[in-house]
This record gives structure tokens, sequence and C-alpha cells, in this order.
């Protein structure tokens, strides 16, 4: 067992967060943005909540062509119900515009000059 502060937070130093001895070829796994979508989504749906954040590991396998293929397993290690949200660019922007969605007043569009309805 792990605590979850000391492996998958940013910046953490634990042996399980080290990469592997294929980390000289390619530091970061290849994800599904639409499987990472499709999560997000249930959450929501399943949890009734709109802001949370989702720690997952993958298990990409023993070589980088298995890191490459489409064939990852994912698993949810925690989700975070009052997660910060530093590296998220544009956060009040899209906090903004989740108070006016909920208020049925109109969306910011990205050039916060202008409105969407």
């Amino acid at each position: 067992f792990f605590h979850s502060h000391s492996v998958s937070k940013d910046g953490c130093q634990s042996p399980l967060s080290e990469l592997s001895s294929f980390s000289d070829k390619q530091t970061t796994t290849p994800y599904d943005k639409s499987l990472f979508d499709m999560l997000a989504h249930e959450v929501r749906k399943t949890l009734k909540i709109d802001l949370f954040g989702i720690d997952l590991i993958c298990a990409t396998g023993n070589s980088i062509s298995d890191a490459l293929s489409k064939s990852n397993k994912y698993a949810i290690i925690d989700l975070n119900i009052f997660p910060s949200y530093k590296n998220v660019h544009g956060f009040l922007f899209y906090l903004e515009n989740l108070i006016r969605e909920k208020l049925s007043l109109p969306l910011l569009s990205n050039d916060s000059t202008d409105v969407q309805k």
C-alpha cells in the first residue's frame, strides 16, 4: 500500500513514481483523450459533481513498443473532490463559465470581451 501524496503528486520522490529503464527514449506515456473524456463524463454523471481531480496510474508493459500501443491499462488511484487547480491554465475562466451555466447566464467566449449565447 502507499499514500497518494507520496506517489501521485507533482514533484513527488518515490520509487513507485520513478521512470522505467526505457525512460531515456520516452518520458511520458501516450494517452487516449477520448477515454479520459468519457471517464470524466461518467464521474460527473454518477457522482453529480462538476469539479474534481483524478489520479491515474498506467501499466504499459515492459518495452517501449508496449508503451506506445493502445493496450495500456489504467486504474484510478485517487478521486479528489477538492483538488489543486494550479496547473490548469485559465481555470478561473472555466470556473466562471461553470457558474454562469448553473445560473443560466450567457457563457464567456475564449476572448473574454465576447459573450456566447
